[in-house]
């Protein structure tokens, strides 16, 4: 594509320009080959794109989108801010996608890829066709094509619109992460709709407050059309109050528009009323767990600012399985409850186990980790929620990257020790799940916490082969051999 179709609304300063150059490729990591590719200077934590120009060349870069004019001898289109030149960069390279189609953003501290794929399924039982992106990967209509960050860099996000285009998917619904709206991962895409679940604390070692945390999440709502907001979250009954006109809530709260009633949740699902428009709905579902009324009521909310026929909604709901890694139960021939969830998040964890305590008055024992190079203040505070809500405690490896295993587990040691359960630590996973397997009778939930269908591990730089299934499979399964 010609450069000058692809900085077309673009505000910027030109040097040494060509606007008939052909561009082939964006990129901005210097590293990549990138034939006749447009370098984009990114600023990152740690990095300045700037410094690695010379490498970007060598590479195939004939073109630069930097912030100040550099020393170079090729095209350099100067801007304000590389990160949001990128994603408009991005879109018309692409053609512009987006604009053809719905595109539905969620963000939230947890919750996020539970009501996407509750909502993705509620819009294919209306006859939709529906790409869904996030954690869990990139989906059309059921299938899934490929693992993503949360969401994906713009590149690879208009990428994606782009074949979900030609797939004619209709709806997209699309986790929209802290980091991504910080980064401009989203800029100029006009959402038909914005979702937020909650706000708790998360992400302090990049945004280092919680007040930073929150109002980043508060950008998300500068602008749009239709929101749906969460009135049980503090952050969500602001966005209600300040965007009454636009805004959808829906909580427990009495003065919800969508009002969530008569709660019941047992180990074999959840039962509860959603009252809007002076109509109660019945809602039955599979899915375990308060938080799961929350991420259905939630779904529900949407479709109602969406202009669907909600009379429909319960039947599609009583339908829909669990999703993988999310509160998942998992039999292998053992005697007792094993749990596979994916909470990282200190309120994550917290409404895990609180579920668990409610349908389940067995033995809890709990199996996490928590990441390296991430937000250190939160480990202890894990440790010691999983000590008060179980009776065992195994501090393991997550993905601890560069970070010291050991030091990661000592610190939610730290704050399991101020509880009453016995605390082990353990660092290689896969041995201390085949540790756990012995210590579980029929009176022991086994829950194996903070990876959820995650299928590797980080550490160092390295992203290693992994599976909680595979590895509780194996030991399950050997253990009922070794007992016979």
């Amino acid at each position: 594509m010609k450069l000058k179709h692809l900085i077309k609304n673009l505000l910027c300063k030109v040097a040494n320009f060509n606007e008939d150059l052909n561009i082939e490729n964006l990129f901005f990591d210097s590293r990549e080959k990138s034939c006749k590719g447009l370098f984009f200077c990114l600023y990152g934590v740690n990095t300045n794109g700037e410094n690695f120009v010379t490498e970007a060349i060598k590479n195939g870069a004939i073109a630069i989108v930097t912030h100040t004019k550099l020393n170079v001898q090729i095209p350099q289109i100067m801007v304000e801010n590389t990160r949001k030149a990128l994603s408009i960069v991005a879109s018309n390279f692409y053609n512009n996608p987006e604009k053809q189609l719905k595109i539905i953003g969620i963000t939230g501290t947890n919750g996020k890829t539970s009501t996407s794929y509750i909502l993705a399924k509620l819009l294919r039982g209306f006859g939709k066709k529906v790409g869904v992106i996030g954690t869990s990967g990139v989906f059309v209509n059921g299938k899934k094509y490929s693992p993503t960050l949360t969401t994906p860099d713009s590149t690879k996000l208009f990428e994606i619109f782009s074949k979900m285009v030609k797939q004619k998917v209709e709806y997209v619904v699309m986790e929209v992460s802290a980091h991504a709206i910080a980064l401009h991962k989203v800029f100029g895409i006009d959402f038909t709709q914005k979702i937020l679940t909650n706000v708790s604390v998360d992400h302090l070692d990049f945004f280092e407050t919680v007040e930073c945390y929150k109002n980043t999440k508060l950008q998300f709502f500068e602008t749009g059309k239709n929101f749906v907001v969460n009135f049980d979250d503090e952050v969500g009954k602001y966005i209600k109050q300040q965007k009454t006109n636009k805004t959808l809530s829906y909580g427990i709260n009495p003065k919800s528009d969508l009002k969530i009633l008569n709660e019941n949740c047992n180990e074999f699902g959840t039962k509860f009323l959603v009252s809007v428009n002076k109509k109660i709905y019945d809602i039955n579902s599979h899915l375990l767990g308060k938080f799961n009324v929350q991420n259905i009521a939630c779904a529900i909310a949407s479709l109602v600012q969406l202009g669907f026929d909600v009379e429909k909604a319960p039947k599609i709901i009583n339908q829909i399985d669990c999703l993988s890694g999310r509160f998942e139960s998992v039999k292998y021939g053992q005697k007792f409850c094993v749990i596979v969830d994916y909470a990282h998040t200190v309120e994550s964890l917290k409404n895990l186990l609180l579920a668990v305590k409610e349908i389940s008055g067995k033995k809890n024992i709990i199996i996490f980790g928590c990441p390296g190079e991430r937000d250190s203040t939160k480990r202890a505070q894990m440790g010691k929620i999983a000590g008060e809500l179980c009776d065992v405690v195994i501090a393991t490896t997550d993905n601890p990257a560069s970070e010291n295993a050991r030091r990661i587990m000592f610190e939610i040691a730290s704050g399991v020790k101020k509880t009453k359960a016995k605390c082990l630590l353990i660092e290689s996973r896969k041995r201390a799940i085949k540790k756990a397997i012995p210590l579980c009778n029929e009176n022991c939930n086994l829950l194996v916490v903070g990876k959820g269908n995650e299928p590797y591990q980080i550490i160092g730089d390295t992203f290693v082969p992994y599976s909680d299934y595979e590895v509780l499979k194996s030991a399950i399964k050997n253990s009922i051999k070794n007992d016979k």
